[in-house]
């Protein structure tokens, strides 16, 4: 019975991010639409930069923090006293570091306005994520979802809003920052001052491997944009990203299924412990409809731009088409990964996304600067893939020994 509900709020979670994914698509397509290729470039880089800020600003402390105080008596409190304060803290020092960096930057001209904006939000992206990580170290996980869902949907909305009353990164950025704050602010009566033994210094150490993990990752699946953006301009990121975001909606149909396969996929792992065929049975199933996708996206690629974006993103088109392998990639990794935590190979996914940011760190410069977006596209491709093929190579040596 304890099971089966287990798998029935993990049915709901995932629910949850699927359609909060969906509905941030669908805003994010508007926003695109309604800014243009180089004002949507300057928002993407903002965005993109925002999205490395937070990760600074947890720098750790929320996963370290999961980790440590789910078997404690009380760990809302314990969560609220410690942890959810330090996060207040280093979210303060890094929105005023990167404050000062952004804003100098955009003085000078090597940045958008928007970035120094949209990183006053960075406090609030903190209260409102303390939310949802004291909600799961409760093990309510669909609050939990909830909140997270909420935070995403206003990161997606509120550009949205921003950009249909002016049409520009600037506008898109403030009500960016502005929804943020909104969603946080009934959370600041929350935030109390920290009462537990640990100090700053401990609990940042604590967090280091989730904070170089996490950067890993957010570098070679963001750093593409970013690379265009600093070597290329931003018509240019801004036409990518578009594509991009097409590839990704794609892949939710993939995702819809593994939100019915993988409570089923993690049952049979913690009861009779996962085999390679299995695993390799359920990753062909997921093929079939992704590889649907994909024909469809490269053989409708031109009318799809035309109709999501209009003319103005025509150029789009090619882009889509070398991106759609994204598409079965970004539905396999993820269960992979989920099979190789829940055996407790983290290390061995760290590698995994170390081992893709020095691919990237090579391939995304030398694509941009010998062919531009559409090389750029390819190189992100065969990072993708690599990780991919490392993954399937670390569940195949773990669960390969198996007998069915």
């Amino acid at each position: 019975m304890k099971a089966s509900r287990n798998l029935t709020t993990l049915g709901v979670v995932l629910a949850f991010d699927g359609g909060s994914r969906v509905a941030a698509q669908l805003c994010m397509v508007l926003t695109v639409r309604l800014l243009g290729p180089g004002q949507f470039g300057q928002f993407t880089v903002a965005l993109t930069l925002f999205g490395l800020i937070t990760l600074f600003a947890d720098a750790g402390l929320g996963d370290s923090a999961l980790q440590r105080l789910t078997t404690r008596p009380d760990p809302a409190t314990a969560f609220q006293t410690g942890p959810a304060r330090r996060r207040v803290q280093t979210g303060l020092l890094a929105t005023g570091a990167t404050l000062i960096a952004t804003t100098a930057a955009a003085a000078s001209g090597h940045l958008a306005w928007g970035t120094a904006i949209l990183c006053l939000a960075v406090p609030a992206w903190i209260l409102t994520t303390n939310r949802a990580l004291e909600l799961r170290a409760m093990e309510r996980f669909r609050q939990s979802a909830a909140v997270t869902s909420s935070l995403n949907f206003a990161l997606t909305a509120s550009p949205l809003a921003g950009a249909f009353l002016i049409p520009n990164s600037i506008a898109a950025a403030a009500a960016t920052s502005a929804g943020l704050w909104l969603l946080a602010a009934r959370r600041l009566r929350r935030v109390t001052r920290p009462s537990d033994a640990e100090g700053l210094r401990d609990s940042l150490a604590l967090g280091l491997p989730f904070l170089l993990t996490g950067l890993a990752v957010a570098l070679y699946s963001r750093g593409d944009r970013l690379v265009l953006a600093l070597l290329g301009d931003t018509t240019a990121t801004g036409l990518y990203s578009a594509a991009y975001t097409v590839a990704l909606a794609a892949s939710l149909l993939g995702n819809a299924i593994q939100v019915m396969a993988l409570p089923r996929a993690l049952r049979e792992h913690a009861v009779s412990g996962a085999t390679w065929i299995a695993v390799r049975r359920r990753l062909l199933i997921a093929w079939g409809p992704s590889i649907a996708v994909v024909a469809v996206t490269v053989w409708y690629a031109e009318p799809i731009v035309r109709l999501l974006y209009g003319t103005a993103f025509a150029a789009s088109a090619p882009l889509l088409i070398a991106l759609s392998p994204l598409i079965p990639l970004y539905v396999m990794n993820p269960y992979l990964g989920t099979l190789l935590v829940a055996a407790g190979r983290e290390t061995v996914v760290t590698r995994i996304a170390f081992a893709n940011l020095a691919l990237a760190s090579i391939l995304f410069p030398v694509a941009v600067l010998t062919g531009g977006a559409l090389y750029l596209a390819v190189a992100s491709v065969i990072v993708e893939a690599s990780g991919h093929g490392l993954t399937l190579i670390a569940v195949k040596r773990l669960l390969g020994s198996r007998a069915e």
